[in-house]
């Protein structure tokens, strides 16, 4: 795991990083799902499957929002396409716009 993110300093990534932090988190949101809906089914893969769906979907709800926030707070399209691994172009024109704010 990698320690130096423990430094308050240190600065996020400028593009999406799979490690051992995020496999564990995905892991432990994976499994909270799976036992909030159907803990009876516990091990089954399609159980598993639904629950990463679901949140891929969730995902999926929110990065137009996290985005209008990024943009209000004067965040480059480069940065934000860079997160998202796409060019600012194509970030632009996905997200350019009012998202609806949730909550």
């Amino acid at each position: 795991m990698r320690h130096d993110l423990d430094d308050p300093s240190h600065c996020y990534s400028k593009r999406p990083v799979r490690d051992e932090a995020s496999e564990l988190v995905l892991d432990q949101a994976v499994h909270s799902l799976q036992l909030l809906r159907a803990p009876m089914y516990y091990g089954d893969a399609g159980l598993e499957l639904h629950a990463l769906a679901s949140l891929r979907a969730e995902i999926d709800t929110r990065i137009p929002h996290v985005v209008a926030d990024a943009r209000d707070q004067n965040i480059p399209w480069t940065v934000i396409a860079g997160q998202l691994g796409l060019t600012a172009r194509q970030a632009r024109q996905l997200y350019q716009g009012d998202a609806p704010r949730p909550r």
